[in-house]
């Protein structure tokens, strides 16, 4: 049987998730991959964070034997998928990517690709090729990751109410960012004063900000309830601001 040990691992991060790795992830193999781990006793094994393929060391012994002069170099191909539809809206990047390894470097550079179909009725986000050298007579157990970013878009509040003009603020408590009123509207069919606050900036979006918001009463010096919802990454609109399409996520807020 022989001891099987790491031919490579590699992790994925997304700097959305609390733990920091995307949990909705889901690789697909390749035909070539299939007869890659057949014709050379690899093992194929998902993991939390991403995936590691293990090789049988006394089966590797020989194919360095007889390959060491050939310089052999071994592909391997993944399509990354998900079913979490809502993935491109929290992720920074919508392109699609081919994810590749370089000399050097254990972070994979993505470079644009042409996207595939679905798979099994999950959406493709991005490919993986990895270029392993089998001329070595250990392989180094070699790890590579691909760093994903969240996604920063604006946050604006929509608060409705029974009451007539009342003089809503909200604030940060750690005092880092600002929310300014932009709008005030009164909806008839519903007999509701709206009022609107949008940050002053964008803000990352997070499995679970880190920002505590109130909202606050200018007239009585009361804070209205706790703290406010953070954005859900289901709710996220286009808007044109000054010529440009900017994101933005809404919160709706019911007094």
């Amino acid at each position: 049987m022989g001891t099987y040990k790491k031919l490579f691992t590699l992790e994925i991060f997304h700097s959305y998730f609390s733990n920091g790795y995307c949990m909705d992830l889901e690789v697909f193999e390749t035909e070539g991959n299939l007869k890659l781990y057949s014709s050379y006793d690899f093992i194929f094994k998902r993991n939390p964070e991403g995936f590691q393929v293990l090789y049988n060391n006394s089966r590797l012994d020989k194919i360095f034997k007889n390959n060491t002069a050939k310089k052999e170099e071994l592909y391997f191909y993944y399509t990354v998928c998900t079913k979490d539809y809502d993935y491109f809206n929290y992720t920074e990047d919508s392109e699609y990517y081919l994810y590749e390894n370089k000399e050097g470097s254990c972070s994979l550079s993505p470079s644009q690709c042409e996207k595939p179909a679905l798979k099994n009725g999950a959406k493709p986000v991005f490919d993986i090729s990895l270029k392993i050298d089998l001329t070595k007579e250990e392989p180094k157990a070699e790890k590579f990751k691909i760093e994903l970013k969240n996604r920063k878009t604006f946050w604006k509040y929509i608060i409705s109410c029974c009451e007539k003009d009342r003089d809503f603020s909200i604030k940060d408590i750690d005092g880092k960012k600002e929310f300014l009123k932009n709008e005030f509207r009164f909806d008839f069919s519903r007999a509701k004063s709206i009022y609107s606050f949008q940050s002053s900036e964008k803000i990352d979006l997070k499995e679970y900000p880190d920002l505590k918001l109130q909202l606050k009463d200018n007239k009585s010096k009361k804070t209205i309830g706790k703290f406010l919802a953070v954005p859900d990454s289901s709710r996220i609109y286009n808007e044109v601001v000054s010529d440009c399409n900017e994101a933005f996520s809404y919160i709706f807020v019911n007094l």
